[in-house]
């Protein structure tokens, strides 16, 4: 598949919390996670720019999680 801008959605910082929230509360709470973000080189990095920070989104899914008190398999 090739990748084309202008078929694409950016996510900001908090339409991925909310996108994590769902992804977790489906989530069989057997399943261990592994990863919520990475780090990747940031000279290679096009979008999101947000992704370049990874304290401000730990913090972020953090702060989100606990707003929304999300429970991994809550949802199964």
């Amino acid at each position: 598949m090739i990748f084309k801008k202008e078929n694409s959605k950016r996510l900001s910082l908090d339409e991925y919390g909310d996108l994590l929230c769902d992804c977790v509360e489906a989530l069989p709470e057997n399943v261990v996670i592994h990863r919520l973000t990475g780090d990747g080189d940031k000279r290679l990095l096009l979008s999101p720019l947000w992704s370049a920070d990874k304290k401000r989104v730990l913090n972020t899914v953090n702060k989100t999680f606990k707003e929304k008190n999300i429970i991994q398999g809550s949802k199964t």
